[in-house]
């Protein structure tokens, strides 16, 4: 089981971003920021993982990820989503090769999911709730066993070497913010919902689902990152290998 996105903490604090910090998320294998910035950021902490899922429409005949074979599958090119298709097809006997990807971003591939131009689509909470709810789609696989999901607050590396203190401080408002989120689940989508646009009982399934809670990085969480990496230059998903460790923020740099 996963997590909501950046914006369950976003929503919360007191907004002054820059380009520079942002108390958001990216996804767990959001790596293609990395391979293009030569790791100008620093990754501070996970949390705010969301549900992932391979949705199909309702009266699809497609009833298993072995199904999925020669068919068109959104998803986010380079995502959390890119992994989890990667792990299940290869659980199920298949390769990357034996789907057709379509990269689209969620309101494209959402779009294309409802007029049947795509036959599956790899997507998480809270789009994954809202096409539930609306479209009937159901769930033919989830990251459950498969490819555990956590998402990173992230900052620049002049901010993260610069200002351990600051950063500290931000991260102990996240966690009284995440406390807050897992004891009002209801409130906080009553909250969220006219920020993101999406209806109550969306953001309410997205996160009853959820796991709320970030916490350092660990020499798992940056091990998992790793493979997720690995395989992602092996498919030529990004354009050359990288070492995760190098983009871990140590509290103290």
């Amino acid at each position: 089981m996963d997590r909501v996105s950046g914006e369950a903490a976003a929503a919360r604090i007191p907004q002054r971003r820059s380009d520079r910090f942002r108390p958001g998320g990216r996804g767990a294998s959001d790596l293609r920021a990395g391979s293009r910035r030569q790791y100008r950021i620093r990754r501070l902490r996970t949390g705010l993982a969301e549900e992932r899922s391979d949705p199909v429409p309702k009266d699809s005949p497609i009833k298993t990820v072995a199904d999925l074979k020669g068919k068109r599958v959104a998803l986010n090119k380079g995502s959390n989503v890119n992994y989890l298709i990667v792990k299940a097809l290869e659980a199920n006997g298949l390769t990357y090769g034996d789907i057709v990807p379509a990269y689209l971003a969620p309101a494209d591939a959402r779009a294309a999911f409802e007029r049947g131009s795509v036959d599956a689509w790899v997507i998480w909470d809270p789009y994954y709730a809202a096409a539930e709810l609306s479209l009937g789609a159901r769930s033919i696989a989830d990251g459950t066993g498969l490819a555990p999901n956590v998402s990173f607050y992230m900052a620049s590396r002049q901010v993260a070497e610069g200002n351990t203190e600051v950063l500290k401080a931000v991260l102990a408002a996240v966690d009284e913010i995440d406390v807050w989120i897992r004891d009002n689940r209801k409130q906080y989508a009553i909250e969220l919902a006219p920020k993101v646009g999406l209806p109550v009982e969306v953001i309410e399934r997205g996160v009853n689902r959820a796991e709320i809670g970030a916490h350092p990085i660990d020499a798992a969480t940056l091990e998992g990152q790793q493979k997720i990496a690995d395989a992602f230059a092996d498919l030529k998903l990004i354009p050359k290998p990288l070492r995760v460790t190098d983009a871990a923020w140590k509290v103290g740099e």
